[in-house]
């Protein structure tokens, strides 16, 4: 097990919603001005459908230790029952978002497939973090969160050209459609695809960095995305990033 450092600039246990009240650039900002500066402002447009599903399948995959921010319904539920109305006082006395029942059986397929998936050794709690914050300031300030930050890569690991004592980023991705991330118009032109991750891996890098080089430590070797399908039957697949 390795001992993770304290360093200036990365921030542990932020809440998301302290991290979007900072004024500092984030990718999505930087996204929404690249199409259009008057974007900048603007309320994100991914669905509350996409963004339940996508939290609730990264908590039981990248945090499961800690109580769930997200319940899920039973196939049984029913909101106008008895039952379903006693089952919904319990999880909002939880403090809990209650996820209805088609996207809590889309959340158990997606959460189902990565657990069989060769995929899961990579967010193993011994050797790295998840949800970490990384800042950098002075003059001009920008931030990024990592999924998943491994600071020390254990054995079995070469399947995905990782090495033993590497560090690598990996990003959980929940998907409509797994083929879009295989089409490389999908990944580079921030003005038609909401994907754009090769502008992400550029961003989130230069930030990581600069935390990492001032506190003299070394640097990730790899990023790596992660990514579930929502669709049975919940392809996975990993997509490294060169």
């Amino acid at each position: 097990m390795s001992e993770f450092p304290t360093i200036s600039g990365l921030i542990r246990n932020e809440p998301n919603a302290v991290y979007h009240l900072n004024e500092a650039l984030s990718f999505t900002k930087l996204k929404k001005f690249m199409r259009s500066p008057e974007l900048l402002h603007s309320k994100d447009t991914l669905s509350s459908d996409a963004l339940d599903i996508g939290s609730a399948v990264h908590e039981r995959i990248l945090e499961p230790e800690r109580p769930a921010c997200y319940a899920l319904a039973p196939s049984t539920y029913n909101g106008s029952t008895k039952e379903g109305k006693e089952f919904k006082k319990k999880t909002e006395a939880n403090g809990q978002i209650l996820i209805n029942k088609s996207n809590s059986e889309i959340v158990t397929g997606c959460v189902q497939a990565l657990i069989h998936s060769p995929a899961l050794s990579l967010f193993q709690q011994d050797y790295g973090e998840a949800e970490l914050t990384w800042r950098v300031g002075g003059s001009f300030s920008a931030q990024c969160r990592t999924d998943w930050f491994c600071w020390n890569a254990p054995k079995g690991l070469e399947a995905f050209g990782i090495t033993q004592g590497e560090r690598y980023v990996a990003d959980l991705k929940t998907t409509a459609n797994l083929d879009d991330w295989f089409a490389e118009s999908k990944w580079r032109n921030p003005l038609t695809s909401d994907l754009f991750y090769a502008g992400q891996e550029k961003f989130y890098g230069d930030i990581i960095s600069n935390v990492l080089y001032r506190a003299g430590q070394s640097l990730p070797q790899h990023w790596l995305f992660v990514v579930v399908e929502k669709r049975a039957p919940h392809r996975v697949a990993v997509i490294r990033f060169a």
